[in-house]
């Protein structure tokens, strides 16, 4: 479920979503395609709020 998704459904049910949703991030998903192809990086990095490509350590915390 997409969080505006989420926010639509559930403010129904008087549950109110807030979560934010990252832009792609430089990962092992989809075998590293963001993170091993500098014309993707480009792609995210013109297109994305933040200006740049998400770093795994921008997503959780982990003590």
């Amino acid at each position: 479920m997409t969080d505006p998704y989420a926010a639509k459904v559930l403010w129904t049910r008087a549950i109110i979503v807030n979560a934010l949703s990252p832009d792609a991030t430089a990962t092992d998903f989809a075998g590293g395609a963001i993170r091993n192809d500098d014309k993707s990086q480009a792609t995210v990095t013109a297109n994305c709020a933040s200006g740049r490509v998400g770093k795994p350590e921008d997503i959780g915390w982990n003590p």
